[in-house]
């Protein structure tokens, strides 16, 4: 199961950061193909942020909880929120988590206060907030490489 829910994580995450990325560089200055592709993009962002979250919940917390035997959910011994907070692994797991939640917040602005303006051929702040969103997903995808390198415990 973690290994179809790392594929879909990573074909999330790419569609949703390729997309964006080819949308503002190659539309952004033609109002009127933007405001035809961008609702359609939109719907598809919104798709790979929720496939993106549920799946990198999925692998992140299935890698901690994999280190727990079966020792230690009998006798309690296991504490699930010390190696969030207190290991590598975990910490960059919350990092991650932090900037979904910046990337999400910059979607949704962009969804629900950007987009009607695009599609009434308004000009509008998209390219600065969609260059927020495509520097947090680089952030993250940083986050990402490293988090495969680091240790659970």
């Amino acid at each position: 199961i973690t290994m179809i829910s790392m594929e879909l994580h990573v074909a999330s995450a790419t569609a949703w950061t390729g997309g964006l990325g080819a949308v503002v560089v190659l539309l952004a200055a033609n109002r009127a193909l933007l405001a035809h592709a961008l609702p359609r993009f939109s719907t598809l962002a919104t798709v790979c942020l929720i496939t993106a979250g549920v799946t990198g919940l999925i692998n992140g917390f299935a890698e901690l909880l994999d280190k727990f035997t079966m020792d230690d959910a009998m006798f309690g011994t296991g504490d699930l929120g010390r190696e969030l907070f207190a290991t590598d692994y975990g910490l960059l797991l919350i990092g991650k988590m932090i900037c979904y939640g910046v990337i999400a917040l910059a979607g949704a602005h962009i969804r629900w206060r950007l987009l009607p303006g695009v599609v009434r051929r308004q000009p509008t702040a998209l390219v600065g907030w969609a260059a927020l969103e495509l520097g947090v997903m680089g952030i993250a995808f940083g986050l990402a490489v490293v988090l495969t390198r680091a240790a659970v415990a």
